[in-house]
């Protein structure tokens, strides 16, 4: 791939990363260095050309870690798109080469006349910084279609619903650890993928036994949130992430999504504002907290669904018997906790948790997703 011939303006540095003991810049390549790269990827990865047409690519991404001794360390090239004989079935693929222990730098030959990228000279630059806007859901008359969103990692994340189950999720994610970055992608049909009451969780496992544990809850038909563990041998080591996401429904087959339009954030007019409903999630987060310092494990305990899942640390509990025994474990040694820090976004309440006596630390990284009224998912992290 690195003896394609790309545009001088293919590629642009979009961040950095931790490998080994290096901090390395991260560049981005354009739609037209992902189409330079296609034909040398189609025959190196032996994917079948005749099945598959690069012109109906949904998700395009191509990019390469370099650093700072001027070698490339890194190259991931995903992507998203249907067949040519079942236009209705979507596959994906992630190519992540991962390079290390070459005698002689590895480098890519650009044209006599580039232009140096941003970034790539001795001097440091600053990359501009784009923000954010959340659009406003749509009004689906249910959840099936196509859902986007975004994980606590600033990772995107796709999901499809059909029929009231997850027929397709793919998740990029990013890992740091103990001075070592990862980041990918894993895209892959779903056939177990059941929503109960409007939660689910997957459990899938890719080509390298990497365990995703995909979970959420539907707190509308145009929301979602929920965790992502990440769990397995990656570049970085044994691995063991968490991240929350939250996720938007897009379009579904009732409700497409409008094309070449950008729909602004709508303008909340003064006294719109509804603290009651924004105040719900912070106050059974506190509620739960009050009674575990009281010692009253039943007054936590109904505070959560009889499917939820609580995750403190690495400990994991799933429905409401497993809850109430992991709740009295963290209420004796005389444990107290407190929160602050607490952030409301509508079903899902972000928050750090510090701790004192036999349970003694600091968690702020901590999250509860909400629905119904209820905890359908309690992060502690």
């Amino acid at each position: 791939m690195s003896g394609a011939t790309y545009p001088a303006d293919a590629f642009s540095k979009s961040g950095t990363a931790n490998v080994g003991a290096q901090t390395c810049d991260v560049y981005t390549g354009n739609r037209a260095a992902f189409d330079a790269a296609f034909p040398r990827l189609a025959q190196s990865a032996a994917l079948n050309t005749d099945e598959l047409d690069p012109a109906k690519i949904t998700r395009a991404e191509y990019l390469v870690t370099v650093c700072a001794d001027k070698r490339l360390y890194r190259l991931q090239y995903s992507f998203d798109a249907p067949s040519k004989t079942k236009p209705d079935t979507k596959g994906a693929l992630t190519y992540d080469v991962q390079l290390s222990g070459y005698d002689d730098a590895i480098t890519i030959q650009a044209p006599a006349d580039a232009v140096p990228l941003p970034g790539a000279s001795d001097a440091p630059t600053s990359a501009p910084e784009a923000t954010a806007t959340k659009a406003a859901p749509g009004s689906f008359a249910n959840l099936d279609g196509e859902w986007e969103g975004t994980s606590s990692t600033d990772s995107p994340l796709q999901f499809t619903v059909e029929n009231n189950k997850i027929t397709y999720a793919n998740l990029n994610y990013s890992v740091n650890t103990g001075g070592c970055s990862v980041g990918g992608a894993y895209g892959t049909s779903i056939d177990d993928g059941a929503i109960t009451d409007k939660k689910f969780t997957i459990a899938l496992t890719n080509s390298d036994d990497v365990k995703f544990t995909f979970a959420g809850t539907f707190t509308s038909n145009g929301e979602a949130a929920g965790t992502l563990n990440i769990k397995g041998k990656t570049f970085c080591g044994d691995t063991d992430a968490n991240a929350t996401w939250t996720a938007t429904h897009k379009s579904s087959p009732d409700n497409p999504a409008p094309e070449a339009t950008t729909a602004a954030e709508p303008t909340k007019a003064a006294g719109d504002e509804t603290p009651e409903a924004e105040a719900d999630g912070a106050a059974i987060v506190n509620a739960l907290v009050t009674a575990l310092n009281a010692g009253n494990v039943d007054d936590a305990a109904i505070l959560f669904g009889d499917d939820s899942i609580f995750t403190f640390d690495t400990d994991v509990a799933m429905g409401a018997a497993d809850i109430k025994a992991k709740l009295q474990s963290l209420v004796s040694g005389n444990a107290k906790f407190s929160v602050s820090d607490a952030n409301d976004l509508g079903g899902l309440v972000t928050f750090k948790l510090q701790g004192t006596g036999s349970n003694a630390g600091t968690w702020p990284n901590s999250s509860a997703i909400l629905a119904d009224g209820k905890i359908a998912i309690l992060t502690i992290k």
